[in-house]
């Protein structure tokens, strides 16, 4: 329960490409959940970060086993990509899936996934489907953005189930978390894309987060980063988003004055609508319809014959 947005923008000619991210801080252990005063937004790399959704057990296992192998890559050469670190994820993500659902469905009858595949045909068929059917769908119901820059640009990966790295880089955004209805519906709106300046990428994914509050289990805190080539990681300060803060209301308030104002006028059209439509009536004489004047009827003509 958390909402983690994470945008890439200012691309074009001569320019470098700048990666904005903002998270709240709530976070899930099993079902609870409480927000702590540290950061979710998390240093993979001098130019990468990870955030994260769901579960935080599962983070906490799977974020270790990642950075000691950032650490053996940079050893080797000296350099990383983000595709490299979000596959790095995913793979240990996947792991750890697997072991947990190896505990839950097969160590309760003694088996483990090397012999399960062994033993299976000596199961009952019916046993063995059922197993291998759990094994196959179990779900952590958690999840990751893996973004930065590197050589080859800006990216934004998401980490899901089973453990797949999906990268972003068409949209340039990507949300995770209950809140990434609310958030994503910002960006589509806005009509974001990959052009747009840092100031109002800034400005469209604090707005974003704000209003993905209105989910159940995101946290009203904020953590924000910006990535930019060549400089460190900015987290922006308590005065930074304070100034973030001030400029939604002001515009929020700006936006109910114009709102009413349009109100107003669209009552004033209906009024005036509905008072010509009144005047242009015209009222039509009712017709009564009488037996004709001066012609018998047939029950008379008939006794006169």
């Amino acid at each position: 329960m958390t909402v983690c947005i994470a945008a890439v923008c200012n691309l074009g000619p001569d320019q470098p490409p700048i990666v904005v991210c903002a998270s709240d801080r709530m976070i899930t252990i099993n079902d609870l959940e409480y927000e702590p005063e540290q950061t979710k937004i998390i240093y993979m790399a001098s130019q990468t970060v990870g955030l994260f959704a769901g579960d935080m057990q599962l983070h906490a296992s799977v974020v270790p086993r990642v950075m000691a192998r950032i650490k053996t890559a940079v050893a080797e050469r000296n350099n990383v990509f983000v595709e490299e670190i979000a596959e790095m994820y995913a793979e240990e993500f996947g792991i750890y899936r697997r072991k947990r659902a190896e505990k839950q469905f097969l160590a309760p009858l003694n088996l483990n996934l090397d012999n399960f595949l062994i033993k299976q045909n000596e199961m009952f068929q019916d046993l063995a489907f059922d197993l291998t059917n759990k094994l196959l769908n179990a779900t952590i119901g958690s999840d990751a953005i893996i973004t930065g820059i590197d050589n080859t640009g800006a990216h934004i990966f998401r980490i899901h189930d089973p453990g797949i790295a999906t990268c972003l880089d068409t949209a340039f955004f990507g949300a995770i978390g209950i809140g990434e209805p609310h958030a994503s519906s910002q960006f589509m709106l806005a009509k974001f894309e990959k052009r747009w300046p840092v100031e109002r990428t800034l400005f469209l994914t604090y707005s974003a987060k704000t209003l993905a509050e209105a989910a159940a289990g995101v946290g009203k805190q904020t953590d924000m980063v910006v990535i930019r080539p060549g400089h460190p990681i900015y987290a922006l300060t308590p005065d930074d988003l304070a100034t973030l803060d001030r400029l939604i209301q002001s515009t929020a308030a700006k936006d109910a004055v114009a709102r009413q104002e349009a109100y107003g006028v669209i009552r004033a059209y209906i009024d005036e609508s509905a008072k010509k439509a009144a005047e242009s009536k015209v009222e039509i004489p009712k017709v009564t319809e009488e037996p004709p004047q001066g012609e018998p009827d047939q029950e008379t003509a008939q006794t006169d014959t």
